[in-house]
């Protein structure tokens, strides 16, 4: 009962300094002077126009790089997806253009391990990026 009393007077306390005006925290004293107010943020047609924003993306035939295709590109990253991409290159039944469930299957049928499927989780989700 004693430290949750404390809790409420701590709280109550650090409620009290944040409601000061031009408090700085990096000092502990209170400043002279008040708070900066920040810059409104640009409207939509202040921003300039975004030309040419994804044009590194890999496709193919205008369409969207198969994530297995995408998936034998990242050997040289490091990480899970890096062994991923390793263990792809190294199986002959790999589906090569394959999408991510294709790959998931291929996982199931070689029994992989637990951290294989982690590793699909995170490549796939760096691929949906793209």
């Amino acid at each position: 009962m004693e430290n949750a009393s404390k809790l409420d007077e701590l709280r109550a306390e650090v409620a009290r300094i944040e409601s000061e005006p031009g408090f700085d925290f990096a000092a502990s004293v209170p400043s002279q002077r008040p708070a900066p107010t920040p810059a409104p943020a640009p409207l939509p047609d202040e921003l300039p126009p975004v030309v040419g924003q994804f044009d590194d993306v890999a496709e193919v035939d205008g369409a969207r790089q198969p994530f297995g295709a995408w998936l034998l590109e990242q050997g040289q990253r490091k990480g899970w997806i890096a062994d991923l991409a390793k263990w792809a290159k190294s199986d002959r039944g790999f589906p090569k253009n394959g999408s991510v469930e294709d790959v998931r299957k291929r996982l199931t049928a070689v029994y992989a391990e637990g951290d294989a499927y982690e590793a699909l989780e995170d490549a796939e989700l760096d691929w949906a990026a793209l």
